[in-house]
């Protein structure tokens, strides 16, 4: 669902061409035209628990925000995790969600196996070709980015911020 974003109170503190904002109050004759793009998105849907709070927020283009959605719907951080595994987006790697505050910047193939016994997925296949197209769109201007970045900006960006996906290791 689309929310409109309140053009006097953000400004684009990034200028960089990924899609995302960083807001702060301004007034709204220094607003610019290209504001209008931009749509609030809740990195932990408001549907599964999540809040209005700041660090729960990311301002992102409308198309992107679009293709996001169409990816992984308003689905959690571990099934988001088992989407991106099963569809086989990244070949050949395993992707789990770990909780934030844990504080670990990888994970062996067994810590995964043993977390993923307390997560209940849904079975989750092959992405439809829409849902590949729209992954597509979403990294469209970052080609030259490899798998790590990719998470990184996921994590950063539309992941609920409680938690941040990583790739599993032996």
């Amino acid at each position: 669902m689309r929310q409109d974003v309140c053009i006097c109170d953000i400004v684009c503190t990034d200028t960089h061409d990924d899609g995302v904002v960083l807001g702060k109050q301004v007034n709204r004759a220094d607003c610019p035209l290209w504001i209008f793009l931009y749509t609030k998105h809740h990195r932990k849907p408001t549907s599964i628990g999540g809040t209005d709070d700041e660090r729960n927020i990311s301002f992102i283009m409308d198309y992107l925000h679009k293709a996001w959605h169409q990816v992984v719907r308003n689905y959690s951080a571990p099934r988001i995790a088992r989407i991106l595994t099963n569809s086989e987006i990244f070949p050949g790697k395993q992707i789990v969600a770990v909780p934030r505050w844990w504080g670990i910047n990888s994970i062996s193939q067994k810590d995964a196996e043993q977390l993923e016994r307390f997560v209940s997925y849904s079975s989750m296949g092959v992405l439809s070709t829409a849902q590949r197209n729209a992954w597509e769109k979403l990294f469209e201007h970052r080609k030259d980015w490899d798998d790590k970045s990719r998470i990184e900006y996921i994590n950063n960006t539309y992941l609920d911020p409680d938690f941040i996906l990583m790739f599993t290791h032996n």
